[in-house]
C-alpha cells in the first residue's frame, strides 16, 4: 500500500506542476488584441495602448527617389527601414527582430500564428510577421528596405518574395524597448529598427528572461538581454561565437556581410548613435506599467487550485479504497 500511495502522491504533484505551463502558453493569451501588445520599459514587461494609427513620414517614395522606391512606397503605404525618418516631435522606440531566425521573421515558414521558428522551436515575439495572425495593431503590414532588397539579391531573386516588389516584405516580427513611460500619455513614438543576430539574448516575451539555446564564448551569454536601452548599447558593441554558430545558413545575416556583434543597427555603428532613426515609421501608443501578458499567470493561478483539489480528492477515494480491501483481508492463522 505504502508504494501505491507513493505513486499517487508523486503523480499527484507531478500533474499540479506541469498544469501551470499547459494553460500558460494558450496561443490566444500570446497574440496582441485589437488595441495593445507587450513591451519593456527598464527590464520590465508592460502593455503598450495603441491609439491613433501609425504614419509614415517623409515617405518611401521621397526617402527613394527611384524606380524601385516609387514601386515600393505604393506596396507599403510609404513606410520603409534603412533611412532615417527622425522627428523631433516624437520619442524614440526600437523594435527587436529575432534576425537569427532567417526568413521566418517575415511569416515565411513561420508558425501557424505568424511568430518566427528557431531550429524548430517558435519564438514568441510580442509582435508577429505583417499581415499574420499575431500581426500588431496600428503596423503597417509591409515595409521596404534596401536590406531586403539586399537579401534577395544574395538569394539570387530577380523579384521580391511571393509577388511583391523587390525590397518589400511583410512587417518583421519583433519586441519593442522604450526607454521612457511618458508618464502613460499619449505620445507618438519613432522607429529604431534593430537585427539581433544572437539568439542568447532575445528574451521571452512573456516574462523578459532571456535562456542559452546557442553555445558562446561569453562568461555571461545571456547578460546583454534585450530588455533595457543600456543592454542593447552593450550588445551593440560585444561579439560572442554564438551569432556564427547560430547563423551560418541565414541569408540575412550573409547578405549583411556577417555581423559578429550580437545586434546589428543600420546606419548606428555605436551606442553614441543608438537613438538614430534608420526608419520612417512612426506608431502613437500609451506606455502602461503591468504585463500585457498578466492574463497568462492570472489563467494558470486560477487553474492550478481546482486541478489539486481534483487531484487530492482522488488521493482520498483511492487512499479508502486500498484501506477497506486491507479491512476486508481474512485474519492470518498462526
Amino acid at each position: 500500500m505504502r508504494d501505491t500511495m507513493r505513486m499517487l502522491l508523486a503523480v499527484a504533484l507531478a500533474l499540479v506542476a506541469l498544469a501551470p505551463l499547459s494553460v500558460a502558453y494558450s496561443p490566444s493569451l500570446l497574440l496582441p488584441n485589437s488595441t495593445g501588445s507587450g513591451g519593456f520599459y527598464d527590464s520590465n514587461t508592460v502593455a503598450f495602448a495603441y491609439t491613433r494609427p501609425y504614419y509614415c513620414t517623409p515617405s518611401a517614395n521621397a526617402l527613394f527617389q527611384n524606380a524601385s522606391g516609387t514601386q515600393a512606397s505604393g506596396a507599403t503605404n510609404g513606410c520603409e527601414l534603412g533611412i532615417s525618418g527622425n522627428d523631433l516631435n516624437a520619442d524614440p522606440q526600437w523594435i527587436i527582430v529575432p534576425a537569427y531566425a532567417g526568413l521566418t521573421v517575415f511569416g515565411i515558414g513561420a508558425s501557424a500564428q505568424g511568430f518566427p521558428v528557431f531550429r524548430n522551436s517558435t519564438v514568441i515575439t510580442q509582435c508577429g510577421a505583417g499581415s499574420t495572425l499575431s500581426s500588431c495593431p496600428d503596423h503597417p503590414d509591409y515595409l521596404y528596405s534596401p536590406l531586403f532588397s539586399a537579401v534577395e539579391s544574395y538569394m539570387n531573386l530577380s523579384g521580391g518574395f511571393d509577388g511583391l516588389p523587390k525590397g518589400v516584405l511583410p512587417m518583421p516580427s519583433h519586441d519593442h524597448v522604450v526607454l521612457d513611460d511618458e508618464d502613460g500619455s499619449d505620445t507618438n513614438w519613432y522607429t529604431v529598427g534593430v537585427l539581433v543576430f544572437d539568439p542568447n539574448i532575445m528574451p521571452n516575451a512573456t516574462n523578459g528572461k532571456c535562456t542559452q539555446v546557442v553555445a558562446s564564448n561569453l562568461s555571461d551569454p545571456t547578460g546583454n538581454c534585450l530588455t533595457s536601452l543600456s543592454a542593447l548599447a552593450a550588445a551593440m558593441g560585444t561579439s560572442s561565437s554564438s551569432v556564427g554558430a547560430a547563423n551560418s545558413g541565414n541569408p540575412i545575416w550573409n547578405a549583411l556581410g556577417k555581423p559578429k556583434m550580437q545586434v546589428f543597427i543600420p546606419n548606428d555603428s555605436s551606442a553614441s548613435e543608438i537613438n538614430n532613426s534608420n526608419s520612417n515609421l512612426k506608431i502613437p501608443f500609451i506606455v502602461e506599467n503591468f504585463s500585457y501578458y498578466r492574463g497568462i499567470r492570472g489563467q494558470a493561478s486560477g487553474y492550478a487550485p481546482y486541478l489539486l483539489g481534483g487531484v487530492v480528492v482522488i488521493i482520498i477515494v483511492v487512499a479508502a479504497v486500498l484501506l477497506l480491501r486491507r479491512r476486508k483481508r481474512p485474519a492470518t492463522a498462526f
